[in-house]
């Protein structure tokens, strides 16, 4: 993952017939700079013909982008001083493949109490990205959004991309509940989160969530009293 370090060693050898001395090597990805381990035939710094040496370090920390691109590549250079003659720089280049391991997940939540027909939930999507390549396009679907979905924040940078380790905060207000939904007494819905990955496949991450709406059965009946006017046999 980015921010590791590598333990590089080196292997020089001195397929000439004479001595070379001031031997350095120099290697971008070290930090430090390579250093003198071992010797096969003697500890004095200088490479006999027929001699090994071994040298290591330990590596500047991998970034991102080269876990994205699958592969940590370098270049070493090794100099040094021939009694005679020249002895141009030897080099050598090594690639360390990274294996993608895209993933991401996503919760669903409301702090919405529905009670009625017509009424609205407020939504929040928490995505998070639980692998080790940086996710783009990041596509928040869920078919209870009447307007669809929002990114409202991102805990790294705010460039629409899920970084490795990154969480982004989405949100949306639903379409009206339903009296079937009131009814059923729970508003059912599933989010779904897409993505590409810098390499690898990722298939959609998704969440369901169940908002209950407590019953509240209620009904009242009104009874009116009607009086009307009392004729005397007189008026018959």
């Amino acid at each position: 993952i980015a921010g590791e370090t590598l333990d590089y060693t080196f292997t020089v050898i001195n397929t000439g017939n004479v001595t070379i001395t001031s031997v350095a090597l120099a290697d971008p990805k070290c930090d430090p700079q390579p250093a003198l381990v071992s010797e096969s035939i003697t500890a004095d710094g200088e490479l006999e013909p027929g001699e090994t040496q071994v040298w290591s370090c330990t590596s500047i920390p991998v970034e991102q982008v080269e876990i994205d691109e699958g592969g940590v590549n370098n270049s070493v250079e090794a100099t040094g001083t021939p009694p005679g003659g020249d002895l141009p720089p030897a080099t050598d280049e090594h690639e360390l493949p990274v294996d993608p391991m895209p993933g991401f997940q996503v919760v669903k939540a409301t702090s919405s109490v529905p009670k009625f027909a017509g009424d609205t939930l407020t939504y929040t999507f928490t995505v998070v990205n639980t692998g080790n390549v940086t996710i783009d396009n990041v596509v928040v679907s869920d078919a209870k959004c009447a307007t669809g979905t929002v990114i409202d924040s991102e805990s790294i940078t705010a460039d629409a991309v899920l970084d490795y380790g990154e969480t982004q905060i989405w949100s949306c207000t639903s379409i009206p509940v339903t009296q079937s939904e009131v009814d059923g007494g729970a508003v059912s819905n599933t989010v779904s989160v897409t993505g590409d990955p810098a390499n690898g496949d990722l298939p959609p991450a998704g969440d369901d969530l169940d908002t209950p709406i407590p019953p509240a059965p209620s009904w009242a009946v009104r009874s009116e009293e009607h009086t009307s006017e009392l004729q005397s046999p007189d008026h018959l």
